[in-house]
């Protein structure tokens, strides 16, 4: 048998060896590396939220159309963040102020991470069994879905440590409405200043209220007792109850003595109670802190501003874009207080450099929009607001404005289109009044009467909302509640020359003609009543002591009126009056004729001209005159009683004898 020899293997070449040894170091080190990275992601996931949404036990119908458990938990974790955003961007912009940045107070809480676990072997399902065998709980968010009936949808919401949220919905097929409100339910409980920021910001005190009171009834961690100060303090502050919000927001700082927010918060406070000295020292606390935040400078230097230092207010401003240059709040609103100083050219430029730095700032078109509002030039104004509603369509007051420069050019139709749509996104009182001022000028004043309403039920404390309410009676002559509104407006500012005129004509229309002397008094010494309305209180007077039987005193006081003022009409209706009683036919009829010349659209001047010149038998220009007041008062009174002179006028001219022509009525 033969033998088999074997012949040893050639030696491997040292390179090869060398190559071998390199390759499985590299391999372990690769496995090494890979197993680092593992424990390093299973340490961080064990970590890294805050929040847990379990999927939701879900009825077979939903499930079929395709809304299962998981579906559902990850259709509310998008809801939350909608409505995060939603609620953040509505915040950029507060309180009846316009152009007043928002204070990040979500600084003071971070958002929440959320997780939601997927059913099956994965790594994620094991970071999940193995942070709760390590005792790693973070929150949990679970619920269910029942319909009851043929149409109602039920969700219950179990948060941990929190109290059950039932909610109810009518669309057993469609959970969608129901979700949006479970998210808002779910973002009040667990990142309240989210909705803290828009309520307090939006002067939403009632809302705001109700936040405060669901927070204090859940159990309450320290980082909740500061959120509940803060808000506590936001909401004295829209109250105008600064010395309480201060004490609010110093106890909030006990919590986190170097938060500066609170710092800055605790500054704005004292700004809007005119302290601006001490609001400085807070915002120099703040800015310490936080160096780079360009909103603190621009408070620092609307302070500077309120005490009247304006040239280290723009260095203030200078050192803001040093500081922030990236922050396109710092340009908008240098360039606002520019132009509300009339630096107009200075100010476009700001508002141009805010543009540059976000091409996407709505505030900065809309506050350019209110420089170009109070220039005059309306046309340019609109552009601006639509070009800021396009960007952020949620701010009410840029729709308020636009309406604004839209009445300025007799555009009131499509100006109340504007306010409606303002006061749908935030009820403010001016843009009320504002409203109720173009129905007036469209003649619709029972409508307007409903706008001041709400202007003064918003603001109780304005004068020109009960002024503006006054006119609009007065239109109506429905004189007593005219004269109500008027005595308010002169409550709230006595010195307010205007209202007592009317208030003082409101009492003539109504013979009470003794009330209306001491009126005229006081305007006449109110160091802060012009000389034409000065004027205007004279012709009051004169008309006053006609009314009393006292044409000579009258006539005195009207001549006193016209020499004030040639352009004062109730001084002529004035004279006319007394001449007329005086039995001065042409001299009456030619100082009607100078009030209607003045004043053309106004009735009662035509219909006293047309009686006097009737009275003088001049009947051809008697019937031109009645015919202009009744198309004037259209259907008031006067129109009444011009038509009843006007049809004996007519008469008169078709009989040819003297007694043939009835006595005019008066």
């Amino acid at each position: 048998m033969p033998t088999i020899t074997t012949l040893p293997l050639p030696d491997k070449p040292k390179w090869w060896e060398t190559l071998e040894q390199g390759y499985y170091a590299i391999l372990k080190l690769l496995i090494a590396l890979l197993f680092l990275l593992l424990f390093l992601n299973t340490v961080i996931e064990l970590f890294r939220y805050d929040m847990v949404i379990q999927p939701f036990e879900i009825p077979a119908s939903l499930a079929k159309a395709g809304y299962t458990g998981t579906v559902v938990a990850h259709r509310l974790q998008d809801d939350m963040q909608v409505v995060r955003e939603e609620m953040t961007r509505s915040s950029t912009q507060g309180g009846s102020e316009q152009g007043v940045a928002a204070v990040q107070f979500t600084d003071l809480e971070k958002q929440q991470k959320i997780n939601i676990p997927i059913i099956g072997l994965s790594l994620n399902t094991l970071i999940y069994h193995l942070r709760n065998l390590l005792g790693f709980k973070p929150r949990s968010i679970s619920g269910d879905l029942v319909t009851q009936g043929e149409t109602e949808l039920h969700l219950t919401l179990r948060m941990t440590n929190k109290p059950i949220v039932k909610l109810v919905g009518q669309d057993i097929n469609n959970p969608e409405s129901l979700l949006k409100q479970a998210a808002e339910q779910i973002l009040k409980t667990v990142e309240p200043l989210i909705f803290g920021q828009n309520y307090c910001l939006n002067h939403k005190n009632a809302l705001l209220a109700d936040l405060i009171k669901n927070l204090q009834h859940s159990p309450i961690s320290q980082q909740e007792q500061a959120i509940i100060l803060i808000l506590e303090g936001c909401l004295l502050k829209n109250q105008a109850d600064y010395s309480n919000a201060l004490n609010k927001l110093k106890k909030a700082q006990s919590f986190d003595p170097n938060n500066p927010v609170i710092l800055r918060m605790q500054g704005d406070t004292l700004l809007s109670a005119g302290d601006a000295n001490q609001a400085m020292v807070e915002y120099d606390k703040a800015r310490q802190l936080n160096p780079r935040d360009g909103g603190i400078y621009t408070q620092w230097a609307r302070a500077l501003i309120q005490l009247g230092k304006i040239t280290t207010a723009w260095a203030k401003y200078q050192e803001a874009a040093q500081k922030d240059s990236q922050n396109p709040w710092v340009y908008t609103d240098w360039g606002d207080q520019l132009a509300k100083l009339n630096q107009f050219t200075e100010a476009e430029a700001k508002f141009n450099q805010a543009l540059q730095v976000d091409p996407n700032y709505a505030l900065a078109y809309a506050l350019w929009g209110n420089m170009l509002l109070k220039q005059g030039h309306f046309k340019r104004a609109i552009k601006k607001y639509q070009a800021a509603v396009a960007l952020d369509p949620n701010i009410a007051w840029i729709y308020g404005n636009w309406g604004v420069a839209l009445a300025k050019q007799g555009q009131y139709k499509q100006a109340i289109i504007q306010y409606a749509q303002a006061i749908k996104l935030k009820p403010l009182a001016w843009i009320y009044k504002d409203w109720g001022f173009a129905l007036s000028a469209l003649g619709q004043f029972e409508q307007a009467i409903t706008k001041y309403k709400q202007a003064v039920k918003l603001e109780p404390g304005k004068r020109l909302y009960h002024y503006a309410w006054g006119n609009a009676l007065m239109a109506l002559k429905q004189y007593e509640p005219a004269i109500e509104q008027y005595q308010q407006a002169l409550d709230i500012e006595p010195t307010h020359s205007w209202s007592r005129v009317k208030l003082s004509y409101a009492l003539l229309q109504l013979h009470r003609y003794r009330e209306v002397l001491p009126h005229c008094e006081t305007l006449l010494e109110l160091a802060t009543t012009a000389h034409k309305t000065q004027a205007t209180a004279y012709a009051l007077c004169g008309l006053a002591w006609l009314g009393l039987q006292q044409p000579q005193v009258a006539l005195e006081k009207c001549q006193l009126a016209l020499k004030l003022n040639e352009q004062e009409d109730w001084a002529y209706l004035c004279l006319g009056d007394v001449q007329r009683q005086l039995n001065q036919l042409p001299a009456a009829a030619t100082q009607y004729q100078a009030a209607a010349t003045l004043k053309p659209n106004n009735a009662l001047y035509h219909f006293k001209w047309g009686q006097t010149l009737a009275e003088l038998k001049q009947y051809p220009e008697a019937v031109s005159r009645y015919q202009q007041a009744i198309l004037l008062d259209k259907t008031g009174d006067i129109a009444k009683q011009a038509e009843l002179d006007l049809k004996q006028v007519q008469e008169n001219l078709t009989n040819t004898t003297e007694s043939a022509r009835v006595p005019l009525t008066h």
